[in-house]
């Protein structure tokens, strides 16, 4: 028997883009993944959804915190993510969401609902001042036997901080 394994690899990038503000002001935006080689999803028979001979099971979820991010900020600010893909297929959509957060007035930020990653800025979250551990959860819809033609998706997302003035 030949068996052939699908991977998913999501890796990310760290870009701080700041508005002009007043030289008093410093922001940073940090991030930590749970793996450091980013999340990766190997598609073999353990995600076969009725076992040999069906179809991968279509939506797959990161863990619930795969990756943290952490804001130092003394003005309001939004977060923002975007995609670029070099190996990627038009059939298996990424998604995001706020998953957990800290800090003042956080759990109003938390989200429910995935938001579709695209290749241009997407908001996902906004907020004003210091919060530390902003948990980010991924998933992947779409993926089939028949629409996974490749060995290997690759998709870089870039977080970009962006200040008020």
């Amino acid at each position: 028997m030949i068996k052939r394994v699908y991977k998913i690899e999501i890796v990310l990038l760290l870009f701080i883009g700041l508005t002009y503000t007043p030289l008093t002001s410093s922001s940073s935006l940090s991030i930590y993944s749970a793996n450091p080689d980013g999340w990766n999803v190997e598609l073999d028979e353990n995600l076969l959804s009725q076992g040999p001979g069906s179809d991968y099971i279509s939506e797959i979820s990161s863990l619930v915190v795969q990756d943290v991010l952490n804001i130092e900020s003394d003005t309001s600010w939004a977060l923002y993510i975007q995609s670029t893909s070099s190996f990627w297929s038009e059939n298996i959509t990424l998604y995001a969401r706020v998953s957990a957060i800290e800090g003042e007035g956080s759990s109003e930020l938390v989200q429910d609902e995935f938001i579709e990653v695209l290749p241009s800025l997407t908001c996902i979250v906004q907020g004003s001042g210091n919060f530390s551990s902003i948990g980010i959860q991924y998933a992947v819809d779409g993926i089939s036997i028949r629409t996974v033609t490749d060995d290997h998706y690759e998709k870089n997302l870039i977080f970009s901080l962006v200040e008020s003035l």
